[in-house]
């Protein structure tokens, strides 16, 4: 947490991501030193799309199904790409998670967006 400032390091939220993907990507790219030009930007968000991405094999698991290690009705690695209440985690998962970040970010500035 003593390194948050320094110039190596960058936050980024899951729900920013949704909310501007692109500008987030802008902000990546730019703390890479790499800024993304103006051809390859709607190229990236398209195979960030989550309905592309939950169908790319190299990022859904698939060799896994393939060689049988999943079942292919396992539910898969990529679910929906929301920030709703997940309904696969009880509320005792969910308080669980909630008493670990009071607990470990109490003495921070951190704070998720939502």
């Amino acid at each position: 947490w003593n390194h948050r400032n320094d110039e190596n390091v960058l936050f980024l939220h899951y729900e920013d991501l949704l909310k501007d993907l692109g500008g987030s990507l802008k902000t990546l790219a730019n703390f890479l030193g790499k800024p993304l030009t103006d051809e390859a930007l709607p190229k990236l968000l398209d195979h960030l799309n989550i309905k592309n991405f939950k169908n790319n094999p190299s990022i859904n698991c698939q060799s896994l199904v393939d060689v049988k290690i999943l079942s292919k009705e396992a539910p898969g690695f990529i679910r929906n790409g929301s920030v709703e209440k997940n309904s696969e985690l009880t509320e005792e998962m969910l308080q669980q998670i909630d008493e670990w970040i009071e607990e470990n970010l109490r003495d921070t500035d951190f704070r998720f967006s939502i």
